[in-house]
């Protein structure tokens, strides 16, 4: 009964006058909350969206209750238009609240589908007053098969809204689900309790008298939330930066501006930028950001934690995770943003800082003529501050001042002096190269002629005498250039400094060079082949009485995982995985060390042949699979539809192939890439194979490339950066490929990932070029 009475009171005069003013002051309240929040941040996109909800649902409000004025004095029939209004403005209601409360977000398809249902709710209505002006005055709107139509709508909107608010989980979605829940009640209760006799819905507006309230106040908490949060860092409670601060003295700025003038080169002046600038305008956090490059990146060049009272050390960010700030550099403009900000930079700054959260942002390009040096960037995450106008205005000096301060001391550093010192110890570091290599050949030479039984270990020690002494040829082409360098005054710094590894890789390989003769002379001396042991065939013999118990744990391990004598738990199953893969490690290991005891025992045997490249790569490509499927890495090949066959033994070749992927497996971190390539190339009348595999991992540093194909145990050896073969696999191949008469050698460049290539003579060695590419097309 009280009900039925409320419904009617919100129908009929006053009290539907009453209710259009409740619900027109609550939107207007919203409306002038979002639009004083988006004049203090114009990027604030959640205002943005909020004031135009507010816009919308008010407009509506507004203009019935203009229509009810005019019907109420009889300037209209309020028959034809009152009805299919009053449907029109409550079905559009949750619609707009569900799109407001979703957040900016992505938004592209929550944009057309609020479109959508606006263009759909307006064409209904005008069918409804197109319907009602063929309908008898004296029939109530209520109970019509068009009401039941507009009912149902507002009901699936609204009930649709409210479980998708509940799925979505966005920012004060109890308050919205609950505003449209009760919504999905009014309409319910109007389709099954509505008065026939009317032809407004009650029910429907007596539920909006709770409903507009609540999503007034869920638009209100969400404009005003996190400023007054004042969040402090462990052991901060009582630091003067992690309170509000006051308004930054503008005579302090400029007294910091002028501390600046004190920095010889562009690194210092960089780090006592950032630390005055941070104690000048009481922030927690100041960030120097350099220009972004053409490849979409943007550099952290340094930065000071005010808090922890130290640097920050500089790093690469993503432009797309930052563009906001991107563009703000890009336009030379200064920028401000508020912790409640949707915008991408601030999560992407949280997560490079480590920090719970970023707080408000503050920007300031530092320019110098037009010409952009970068950008000063503040953070507040802790005490949670407003960058007022004086802030900004403070910070745009500061970085003003900075950028005059960087274009004069890029134009005044002057470019280091020649090395002369440096040239002339290079020079005579090569003159004692050539003596070296002088004795080493001489060494060579006469080892050749005493111990026939060498051939291949002296051979292997040719060819590195031979590519020393082409190093040692580049070394002096080097040099001649640096001395025309010197001549015209050029800066030669970095190329002396790669110039000097690259002495160091020449003095490490004749190092090696020479361990291997002593070898092979104290070999010669004893009456036995080099690099033999007496222990090697006792290895191997206990090598292949492992693999019998290795295979019945194996065996054992399959029967339990396949539950065949009973079920298995979740923990019990992932320990006999793990115990699985132990064991094909330690198979594979065994391979390895039957192979290394049979190369050192001289019982390697290879049956040189036509080996089908193809297949040997296919049967590689099968072993790795699995460990490129862990991985979830790929694998890409460009190898020619016909490739000659090479000359080797098929097994060698398809070791090599997979030592090499699984190299570069290991290298290539989860979801990256390897390439497999092959090509046939003529040199000297002859037709040679390359085969390469590339990883994409961090690259090998210059000084380890000496060792990388070394035999490598983890128990005395540092492990080589860049290589992901920790076992003898990468020494295994350097001996099977020269045991073909093949070599191999390895490209890196640090971060860029490294490249094995692999030279095999081809089963046909007299192949001429166009043979070759006959048989590649």
């Amino acid at each position: 009964m009280i009900l039925e009475e409320a419904t009617l009171l919100l129908t009929a005069p006053p009290g539907n006058l009453a209710y259009h003013l409740i619900l027109a002051f609550a939107l207007a309240m919203l409306f002038s909350l979002a639009h004083l929040a988006l004049q203090r941040d114009p990027a604030d996109r959640l205002a943005a969206r909020w004031r135009l909800s507010a816009a919308i649902l008010l407009s509506l409000r507004l203009l019935f209750l203009f229509l009810a004025g005019l019907a109420w004095i009889g300037a209209l029939e309020g028959r034809l238009l009152l009805p299919p209004f009053d449907r029109f403005a409550s079905a559009l209601t949750p619609a707009v609240a569900l799109w407001a409360l979703l957040g900016p977000g992505e938004g592209r398809r929550e944009r057309l589908g609020l479109l959508l249902t606006i263009v759909l709710a307006g064409l209904g209505a005008g069918a409804t007053v197109l319907g009602l002006t063929v309908t008898p005055p004296e029939v109530p709107f209520n109970r019509t098969l068009a009401d039941l139509v507009w009912g149902l709508a507002g009901l699936l909107l609204a009930a649709g809204g409210a479980a998708a608010l509940t799925y979505r989980r966005a920012r004060e979605w109890p308050l919205g689900a609950a505003a449209l829940a009760l919504l999905a009640l009014g309409f319910g209760l109007h389709l099954t309790q509505g008065q026939p006799e009317a032809s407004l819905a009650g029910h429907v507006r007596l539920m909006e008298l709770m409903v507009v309230p609540l999503l007034a106040v869920a638009g209100m908490r969400l404009l005003i939330a996190e400023p007054e949060e004042v969040e402090v860092a462990p052991g901060t409670e009582g630091s003067a930066s992690a309170r509000q601060a006051p308004l930054t003295d503008i005579r302090q700025v400029a007294a910091r501006a002028f501390e600046l003038m004190d920095a010889d080169t562009p690194e210092d002046l960089a780090c006592q930028a950032v630390q005055a600038v941070a104690e000048a305008m009481r922030a927690e956090f100041c960030l120097l950001l350099g220009p972004p490059t053409e490849s979409g990146e943007v550099v952290l060049a340094t930065g000071y934690d005010l808090i922890r009272e130290e640097p920050i050390e500089g790093r690469s960010l993503n432009a797309g995770g930052l563009p906001v700030l991107n563009a703000a550099l890009s336009r030379h403009r200064s920028l401000s943003l508020p912790a409640r900000s949707q915008a991408p930079d601030l999560e992407t700054l949280r997560v490079s800082l480590g920090l719970d959260k970023a707080g408000a942002a503050l920007l300031a390009p530092v320019l110098d003529n037009g010409r952009l040096h970068g950008g000063l960037l503040l953070l507040s995450p802790f005490a949670r501050r407003r960058w007022s106008r004086e802030d900004r205005s403070a910070l745009e000096q500061l970085a003003e001042a900075l950028g005059r301060q960087f274009s004069r001391l890029m134009h005044s550093q002057p470019g280091p002096p020649p090395d002369e010192e440096a040239t002339r110890a290079m020079e005579e570091e090569l003159e004692r190269l050539r003596q070296e290599n002088a004795s080493l050949a001489q060494e060579l030479a006469q080892l050749t002629a005493d111990d026939a039984s060498a051939q291949q270990d002296l051979g292997t020690l040719l060819t590195m005498h031979e590519e020393a002494q082409q190093t040692i040829e580049a070394l002096e082409q080097e040099i001649e250039r640096l001395r025309a360098a010197q001549a015209q005054g050029q800066e030669q710094q970095e190329e002396l400094d790669r110039l000097a590894k690259e002495l160091q890789l020449a003095l490490r390989e004749l190092a090696e060079t020479r361990a291997r003769l002593a070898q092979l002379e104290t070999a010669a001396s004893n009456g036995q082949p080099a690099g033999t042991s007496p222990d090697l065939e006792a290895i191997a013999s206990i090598a292949q009485e492992l693999r019998q118990p290795m295979s019945s744990i194996l065996g054992y391990t399959d029967l339990l995982l396949g539950e065949s004598v009973g079920l298995l738990g979740a923990m019990q199953r992932k320990f006999l995985e793990r115990v699985r893969s132990g064991i094909e490690r330690m198979g594979v290991l065994l391979n390895d060390l039957i192979q290394v005891a049979a190369i050192e025992s001289g019982r390697l045997t290879l049956t040189p042949g036509p080996v089908d490249l193809m297949r040997c790569i296919e049967q590689a490509v099968t072993q790795a699979s699995g460990t490129l499927r862990e991985k979830n890495q790929a694998l890409r090949m460009d190898v020619p539809d016909e490739i000659p066959p090479v000359l080797g033994d098929e097994d060698a070749v398809t070791q090599i192939v997979l030592h090499l992927l699984e190299n570069a497996i290991g290298a290539t971190p989860e979801g990256g890439e390897v390439v497999l390539s092959a090509r046939v190339r003529e040199a000297e009348g002859k037709a040679f194979l390359f085969l390469s595999v590339t990883d994409a991992g961090e690259g090998i540093p210059p000084e380890d490339l000496g060792r990388v194909f070394q035999r490598v145990y983890r128990a005395d050896n540092a492990l080589i950066q860049g290589v992901g073969d920790h076992g003898v696999g990468l020494s295994l191949v350097r001996t099977l490929t020269e045991a073909m008469g093949g070599r191999v050698w390895v490209e890196s460049e640090v971060g860029t990932g490294s490249t094995f290539t692999v030279l095999l003579p081809l089963a046909d060695g007299r192949q001429g070029a166009a043979e070759t590419a006959e048989q590649q097309a």
